[in-house]
């Protein structure tokens, strides 16, 4: 093995266990590979990640800003740039970086995700908590319904809202969420 080949090696085991999420594309935007971190943030695995445009995944807020960007990149005017970014769960911001490495140039990509402040916390309705404090305490959307006197979907349909509003991808990050933000007492069980 030689040591561009080695290094190679090593820059990828080092990637997988970066805690920032960070992926790697060609010029043409198709994703060569991303770390764990990175895919979590976009609901995903990073072999489902591999060869799709990063386009695809990530929505620039300002177009004219992300075009200009990367036409800078393409002619060298600049090695690095951030651009805001939206994808499915969430907003952040993308840093673009050029690595050269003898005969391949790939960009290097760093997604920042925009943290939730006690401010951005929304209201949430007496159902919306109640429904909030069924799930962290572990009944299914079944017995939440039950309970509550609605139906499975009526749960559910609560849960995708408090997805949405909170920016999280699944029941465990909402309730994790609320937690940190302390919309639920975490010296209490079950929760309140």
């Amino acid at each position: 093995m030689n040591d561009a080949a080695a290094w190679r090696n090593r820059f990828m085991t080092l990637l997988d266990r970066l805690p920032t999420p960070t992926g790697l594309c060609l010029g043409d935007g198709v994703l060569v590979d991303a770390n764990p971190a990175f895919a979590q943030l976009l609901g995903t695995t990073p072999m489902k990640l591999r060869a799709r445009q990063v386009n695809d995944l990530l929505q620039p807020k300002d177009v004219r800003d992300y075009e200009r960007l990367l036409s800078s990149l393409r002619t060298r005017r600049r090695r690095r740039g951030d651009v805001a970014v939206r994808w499915k769960t969430g907003t952040g911001t993308l840093t673009i970086q050029v690595l050269t490495d003898q005969s391949l140039t790939v960009l290097l990509l760093t997604l920042v995700p925009t943290p939730i402040e006690s401010a951005d916390v929304p209201d949430l309705t007496e159902r919306e908590l109640a429904v909030l404090r069924l799930t962290a305490a572990g009944h299914t959307s079944s017995q939440a319904a039950h309970e509550l006197g609605l139906t499975a979907d009526g749960v559910n349909y609560h849960l995708n809202r408090l997805l949405d509003r909170f920016r999280v991808p699944n029941r465990v990050a909402l309730v994790a969420r609320a937690y940190t933000l302390g919309i639920l007492d975490t010296t209490t069980w079950p929760p309140r």
